[in-house]
């Protein structure tokens, strides 16, 4: 009886080894391969989207907002067991030349890596290639384009000149003394020009603004995107610091090369000017303003408040649809709102506004006060507040 139970149990279990062949020859998600990856439409776009993560998320204010290292802002947040917190070492000027504070060098390059690498395979994405999708892949392709060229303007922004990136990736297990290993970095100006021409290529392949996408594609890059991200780093090569700055003079590379030139050149700011009008002249970004209810007059407070609250508004270039805005209101809010209170503009920065009355704090009239001490004693929702600041010109690249 006992022999005929288990030779019962072993024909009822065969069906259902045979049946799970399958499943249970399945290779592992993060085990698949370049070409598995590159043959599927799903997995493509989740290379893609880890491309994207490669941002620094800049609403995180402990130790991710440059505001702080600035006179616009203070920052007293500290974890001393959490090396992440730099930002508050350095605002009490804890740092030196030693230090490696906002350390992006080699996850930008991890980013800038596997951007390249996407770019190579996805044009053969046979799943997409069979359904047609050429336009898509397309678009794929430049996003890519734009993320390498972001990046590599976030390393010369942070770092100076950066080694330029090439379009064939280089094997990870070479030996150090390799060639391809060590090379050196290219001027300040061929990064430049390397990243202004990414852009522009990027950008002939994407659509121009968010309006032009689905809705289900917010966040992506686009052509304003790169003409964005060019006008700002154009500015930035026009500007005294990489213009003809002689303090730089001593920068160059082992043969010789220098760095940055030490000539000024005017045309760097026409360059810098034509790429912004080139942004204005798309006609499809305007200041974002509320009126008062039901009259055509400004209302400067609901302009610079809702201008934060309002998604994809007049003003919108580039945005992150992933962020961590919670943590900028918790760490702004006072301790009796549950908040950490480690967060404020300075002094100076509040000094740089006008009054409500559109004069200077030194000259306010009497109807205006103004005083550095103290709180306000109005409220703002229903009364103008003391003080009240007008909103700053928004910046070009948000």
């Amino acid at each position: 009886m006992k022999n005929s139970i288990k030779i019962f149990l072993l024909c009822a279990l065969t069906p259902m080894v045979v049946s799970c062949g399958d499943f249970l020859d399945q290779v592992p998600s993060d085990r698949i391969t370049l070409e598995q990856i590159f043959n599927n439409r799903g997995h493509s776009e989740d290379f893609l989207a880890t491309i994207y993560d490669y941002m620094i998320d800049e609403s995180t204010v402990s130790y991710n907002n440059s505001d702080a290292c600035s006179d616009d802002m203070d920052v007293s947040y500290d974890r001393p067991e959490n090396a992440s917190y730099d930002m508050n070492k350095m605002n009490i000027g804890n740092w030196s030349a030693s230090d490696n504070y906002f350390n992006y060098w080699k996850p930008h390059y991890q980013g800038i890596r596997a951007a390249t690498i996407f770019m190579q395979n996805i044009v053969n994405n046979k799943e997409m290639l069979d359904n047609g999708e050429h336009e898509r892949i397309k678009q794929y392709y430049n996003e890519a384009r734009f993320m390498r060229a972001y990046l590599a303007f976030q390393l010369l922004r942070q770092y100076g000149p950066i080694v330029i990136p090439e379009d064939e990736p280089i094997a990870p297990d070479l030996p150090s003394s390799d060639p391809l290993m060590r090379k050196p970095r290219a001027s300040y100006d061929e990064c430049v020009d390397w990243i202004v021409n990414e852009l522009d290529e990027a950008g002939k392949g994407l659509p121009t603004h968010f309006t032009d996408q689905l809705t289900t594609d917010y966040g992506r890059a686009t052509k304003a995107a790169c003409m964005a991200v060019k006008a700002r780093l154009l500015l930035y090569a026009a500007s005294p610091q990489f213009n003809g700055n002689e303090n730089y003079k001593g920068y160059m590379n082992t043969d010789g090369t220098p760095l940055f030139a030490q000539t000024y050149d005017a045309n760097k700011w026409k360059r810098a000017a034509d790429a912004a009008k080139d942004i204005i002249n798309l006609n499809i970004f305007s200041l974002y303003r509320v009126n008062y209810s039901g009259t055509e007059t400004l209302n400067p407070f609901l302009s610079c408040r809702n201008l934060f609250l309002d998604p994809w508004n007049s003003e919108a270039i580039f945005y992150t649809t992933s962020h961590n805005e919670e943590n900028v209101h918790r760490h702004g809010s006072p301790r009796y709102y549950n908040g950490y209170e480690s967060v404020a503009v300075t002094q100076s920065l509040v000094d740089e506004f006008q009054m409500w009355d559109g004069r200077d704090r030194t000259n306010a009239s009497s109807s205006y006060s103004y005083s550095e001490n103290g709180f306000s004693s109005s409220d703002s929702r229903i009364a103008r507040p003391v003080g009240f600041l007008l909103p700053p010109a928004p910046t070009i690249c948000g």
